[in-house]
């Protein structure tokens, strides 16, 4: 419909107008949508994006708490072969002790007698042996360095 007389619009052309309107009140009814629509995507997407950090983490946490098991076992293990290798150090110095002991008092006093007669090949003296009089190292030492060591450490849940 077109204009009449007095100006007015027909129903046509109201209808034509109203379509307009609604065509751009549309256009910016979609383009807050899609406004909309993109910040929920990205809100969504951020947090999707968080939570793979936070498992990406909760994994770390589990591989690194894994490896300081197994290192504290490896830790543990080589600890007793080094003390068995201790004990069994300690066990040589006694019983070389205990065989210098054993020759110096029994058989190097026999051996000088051989000496004393000037028998022939026996013109030499015999070096006198040596005990191990020092430990290898003082374990109780070293051992309460350690401990000193781990009392004075704070525990890592004190920590601020």
């Amino acid at each position: 419909m077109a204009k009449n007389q007095k100006n007015e619009m027909r129903p046509a052309g109201k209808a034509a107008a109203l379509k307009g309107l609604l065509h751009r009140d549309g256009e910016r009814h979609a383009e807050v949508t899609r406004v909309r629509i993109h910040r929920a995507i990205s809100w969504l997407a951020r947090a999707i994006a968080m939570g793979w950090r936070q498992e990406r983490i909760a994994d770390d946490a589990r591989r690194l708490h894994a490896m300081g098991t197994d290192l504290y076992k490896r830790i543990g293990t080589m600890a007793s072969h080094i003390k068995g290798c201790g004990d069994g150090l300690k066990t040589a110095e006694q019983g070389y002790n205990a065989m210098v002991g054993s020759i110096e008092r029994s058989v190097m006093p026999r051996a000088h007698k051989f000496n004393e007669i000037k028998l022939s090949g026996t013109t030499q003296k015999i070096a006198g042996l040596l005990g191990v009089e020092k430990p290898l190292r003082a374990p109780d030492q070293t051992r309460d360095q350690w401990t000193k060591a781990d009392d004075e450490a704070k525990p890592m849940e004190q920590t601020p």
